[in-house]
């Protein structure tokens, strides 16, 4: 543990593209910096936000094909940016859980993402590699070592060659000659795929000029031609190198604009002789892996019915005034309900809905969230074992997607041992002999129940070494707990990071963190401080840009996950 590790830098100062294509699609992984820098380029062309969304939903199709039809079980995603909806590893697993995947990129932040929450299936495999595609001789040799490229594999370059030299300058030389590197490269019965944005409309390349000059990573447009060029020396795949948007439609919840910029395709290298492949019939995939209000509990519904009602409120143009005067209540009444920290009568949402004129369809499936929401949640079984304190965070946490936390003193809830779990709460408890420890640890035991579920919530956890060494309970509980973290670590939507000694205080949080993020879009994260006998709840905009930056530092300066089962292990073998 006193290796030294490099300081990794993520400049918040300056607008980095895939922070920016991240805010584009709707995600919260960028900073404010990144948001001006969207704004400004959407006030030139609005329309990004439509070809974000349908650059999205060209991947998953490309994906389906190649993972189902072309019976594609490697792929290589270079340019990866920021997670989002439907990421490769998913839509190729759904199809083919023994799928292997590879993503590149060199940002530090995507790679840090990318490692705790692109994980694969057990059958299948997820991995990274941190490499410049302006070096693709580097690149290629570490993806030899991944995958095997004496079978077919998939090469997906998607959005990613405008970021690489200028056409105006080399006639697109730089980018053919990258691309033709890969292709020589591709195993016969391959595949490549790429979209890029072609330059056929002036308002988009009016934006990008401006873009360009700002100081941003520059984003230079291709003609269409020059992007079918790519494909020279391979057999396209029907319907050719058309506009993304008609590219192999489906039934998309997205119905994007006829008129869109995008253009890409899909081609593989010919055959020197037949290999055997696998076709599969598509799955379905049309349910949602979102959290069911059964398990998430009534303070998510709570805090997803207030949105709702807020936005409702807001486009019927009524103050909150006329609206809590409308539920025989007050304007800070209003604010609770729609903020979800209070609990809601059906008879106050069925006259909210009146008010704001709501339609039928969209009552009766408001006034049944309001019915969930007002369902006991499974730890009021408990009692004075939950503080009251402490009973928004069990709600919040069931309905989590993702928990990102970093622990200081102790090992994260979600990941201790019955027997390490009693010694902290007896900790915690000292002399109060009111308290029932026992009662305590089986909360505590429940709540890990969100990561043994059928979708389970993904855990992305930096430890300080101090925790992991401090032997709370004894020798044995600690070394258990140890062995019991290298066991987590294994599943692949839990995530350890380690924070060695050797880091100093570079991104020292001061105290633990937790970031809470919900699968529906309406709700924003929620930041959990807990002190001793107390906790901190932060949603304002700026208190969850500051700890996301700090969980940010943290995650890219310590080990990445991958090297945590030998750090514990050198841990567990020096406690013997």
């Amino acid at each position: 543990m006193d290796s030294d590790v490099p300081p990794v830098y993520i400049d918040t100062s300056v607008p980095v593209s895939a922070r920016i294509w991240n805010y584009w699609l709707g995600g919260k992984d960028y900073y404010a910096v990144d948001k001006e820098a969207g704004d400004q380029f959407a006030g030139l062309y609005p329309g990004i936000f439509d070809e974000a969304r349908a650059s999205r939903y060209f991947i998953a199709r490309v994906v389906r094909y190649l993972a189902g039809e072309a019976g594609i079980r490697q792929f290589l995603d270079i340019g990866t940016g920021l997670p989002s909806h439907d990421n490769t590893h998913e839509v190729a697993q759904r199809v083919a859980p023994d799928s292997r995947i590879v993503y590149v990129d060199n940002d530090p932040l995507v790679l840090a993402h990318a490692r705790a929450l692109l994980t694969g299936v057990a059958t299948g495999s997820t991995d990274y590699i941190d490499a410049d595609l302006n070096d693709p001789d580097t690149l290629l040799q570490a993806a030899r070592g991944k995958l095997d490229f004496s079978r077919p594999v998939a090469i997906m370059l998607m959005g990613v060659l405008a970021h690489i030299g200028n056409p105006e300058v080399d006639g697109d030389s730089a980018v053919q000659s990258i691309v033709g590197r890969l292709k020589a490269a591709l195993p016969p019965g391959g595949y490549l795929a790429v979209y890029d944005s072609s330059d056929v409309d002036p308002g988009l390349n009016d934006a990008l000029r401006k873009y360009n000059e700002s100081g941003a990573e520059p984003y230079r447009v291709r003609s269409r031609d020059q992007i079918a060029r790519y494909f020279d020396g391979l057999e396209m795949v029907e319907p050719g190198v058309v506009p993304i948007q008609q590219w192999r439609p489906d039934n998309s919840p997205f119905d994007p604009p006829r008129h869109l910029t995008n253009v890409g395709g899909v081609a593989r290298k010919p055959l020197s002789q037949r290999l055997p492949g696998v076709s599969v019939k598509l799955p379905e995939t049309g349910d949602s892996q979102a959290v069911g209000y059964g398990q998430a509990g009534p303070t998510a519904v709570r805090m997803l019915l207030g949105a709702r009602l807020r936005n409702l409120r807001e486009a019927a143009g009524v103050g909150r005034e006329q609206a809590g005067y409308a539920i025989r209540g007050s304007e800070s009444k209003i604010s609770r309900l729609e903020l979800g920290r209070t609990g809601c009568k059906l008879r106050d949402v069925s006259d909210l809905l009146d008010l704001y004129q709501v339609s039928e369809d969209e009552r009766a499936t408001l006034l049944a969230m309001a019915e969930s929401a007002n369902t006991p949640s499974w730890w009021q079984q408990y009692g004075d074992a939950v503080p009251a304190w402490f009973a928004p965070y069990l709600g919040l946490e069931q309905a989590a997607e993702t928990i990102r936390s970093y622990e200081v003193q102790f090992i994260p809830g979600l990941l201790q041992t019955q027997d390490y779990a009693r010694a902290v709460l007896q900790i915690a408890a000292g002399d109060n002999p009111e308290l029932d420890t026992e009662q305590q640890v089986s909360v505590r035991m429940s709540r890990q129940e969100i990561l043994h579920r059928p979708v389970p919530a993904r855990l992305w956890a930096v430890i300080d070494e101090a925790a992991l060494r401090r032997p709370v309970g004894g020798a044995s509980v600690a070394r258990a707990q140890l062995g019991h973290l290298i066991e987590m670590a294994r599943l692949g939507h839990v995530n350890i990071q380690v924070s060695p000694f050797s880091l100093g205080s570079r991104a020292v949080a001061g105290g633990p963190v937790t970031l809470l993020r919900f699968p529906e879009a309406e709700l924003p994260d929620v930041v959990y401080l807990e002190q001793h006998a107390t906790a901190v709840y932060l949603s304002k905009p700026a208190e969850r840009l500051y700890y996301r930056n700090v969980l940010n530092r943290l995650a890219t300066e310590a080990p990445p996950p991958d090297s945590t089962e030998a750090i514990l292990s050198q841990i567990l073998e020096e406690t013997r």
